[in-house]
């Protein structure tokens, strides 16, 4: 990924009321303090995933984020046939 990014894990689970989520991959930047979200889809952008991405990205600031760390950052990867579109997000 490059300079200042630690990884935490791929199918990263989280767990909250009894229900399991698998974000794709899960990093740290170190320079940035934040965790970020990584979530890979073949084809199109579709909206569906900007709401999956926010679910993660909440219950990363919940239940894995450290009080001196920033919100959680998230980009999503979706390949098309001859194109690649990339979305990233950030909690404020």
């Amino acid at each position: 990924m490059g300079r200042g990014f630690s990884v935490i894990g791929n199918q990263y689970r989280l767990e909250y009321n009894g229900r399991e989520y698998f974000v794709d991959m899960i990093f740290f930047h170190c320079g940035l303090r934040s965790p970020v979200a990584i979530e890979l889809k073949i084809g199109s952008f579709k909206d569906e995933y900007v709401g999956k991405m926010n679910l993660y990205l909440s219950l990363l600031d919940r239940l894995e984020k450290s009080d001196n760390e920033n919100a959680s950052i998230g980009i999503i990867f979706c390949a098309d046939k001859d194109h690649l579109d990339v979305e990233s997000f950030a909690r404020h």
